[in-house]
C-alpha cells in the first residue's frame, strides 16, 4: 500500500515536484558559477566584493525560497487528499493512515534534503574562497555542517504541525472551534521549538554560560521532532475518529 500511495503522490504532484527540481538545478548552477568565477579569476577588489554581495543575496533568497516551497509542498500534499469530495478516496479506503501519510513525508524529506544540500554547497564554496584569501588558516567544520544538514533534512516538526492544523480544520463543523485549536497548536509548537533557545539566551545573559553548537542543534532538533510526533499521533486520531461532513 505504501508503494501504491507513493506512486499516487508522484502522479498527483508531478508538475510541482518537477518545478521544484528545476528550481534546485538553477540555484545549484548559479552557486557553482559564482564560485568558479570568484575562485578562478582575480577580480579587482570592488568588483569581487560586488560579486560576493550579489552571491550572498542570491543564496539568502534561495534559502528563503526553500522554506516557502516546502510550505507550499506541504499544502499540496495534504490539500489534494483532504476536502469534502476528496477525503473519501484517500483516507477512508481500506488502508492504514500511516501508509497514507508516510509517502507524503518521504517526498517532503527529499525536497528538504535537496535544498539543505544547496545550502551546504554554498557554505563550503564561500568558506573555500575566504580560506584561499586568508592563506588557508581555517578548517571547515564538517561535523557541524553535516549534523546541520541531517537535522534540516529529517526535520518533521513543521509538517506535523501543518498536518495537525489540517486535521483540526476538517474535524469539526464548528469552524470557530477548529480555528481556536489551530491557534493553540501553533502557540504550543513555536513555544516548544524556541524554548531551549530562550533558555540559552537567559543563561548567557545571567550566568555568561557558553553552549556548544552541536548539542544545541541536536537538542532543538529533538524538541521539534518529539513535538511533531505527538502532533502526528493527534492528527491521525482526528482523521480516524473525528472528521465530519
Amino acid at each position: 500500500m505504501f508503494a501504491l500511495n507513493f506512486n499516487k503522490e508522484w502522479r498527483m504532484n508531478k508538475a510541482i515536484l518537477k518545478s521544484f527540481f528545476t528550481i534546485l538545478i538553477i540555484i545549484f548552477l548559479t552557486n557553482t558559477t559564482f564560485y568558479i568565477l570568484l575562485k578562478s579569476f582575480d577580480f579587482a577588489f570592488n568588483t569581487g566584493n560586488i560579486l560576493k554581495a550579489i552571491w550572498a543575496i542570491l543564496a539568502g533568497l534561495s534559502s528563503m525560497l526553500g522554506m516557502i516551497l516546502n510550505i507550499a509542498l506541504m499544502y499540496f500534499l495534504l490539500s489534494k487528499d483532504l476536502g469534502k469530495n476528496k477525503v473519501h478516496y484517500s483516507i477512508f479506503t481500506p488502508q492504514s493512515l500511516l501508509s497514507w501519510y508516510l509517502p507524503k513525508l518521504v517526498f517532503l524529506i527529499i525536497i528538504q534534503g535537496l535544498f539543505a544540500l544547496i545550502d551546504l554547497g554554498y557554505n563550503f564554496f564561500i568558506f573555500d574562497i575566504a580560506n584561499s584569501l586568508s592563506g588557508g588558516a581555517a578548517d571547515f567544520d564538517w561535523k557541524l555542517i553535516i549534523i546541520d544538514y541531517f537535522t534540516t533534512t529529517f526535520n518533521i516538526g513543521f509538517f506535523a504541525l501543518f498536518t495537525l492544523c489540517m486535521a483540526l480544520y476538517y474535524s469539526f463543523r464548528n469552524k470557530g472551534l477548529s480555528w481556536l485549536l489551530i491557534v493553540i497548536s501553533l502557540i504550543i509548537y513555536f513555544a516548544a521549538s524556541n524554548g531551549y533557545t530562550f533558555y540559552q539566551q537567559f543563561q548567557m545573559v545571567l550566568n555568561n554560560a557558553i553552549f556548544e553548537a552541536v548539542p544545541t542543534l541536536l537538542i532543538n532538533y529533538g524538541i521539534k521532532n518529539i513535538t511533531g510526533l505527538i502532533f502526528i499521533v493527534i492528527a491521525m486520531y482526528l482523521f480516524d475518529q473525528k472528521i465530519e461532513y
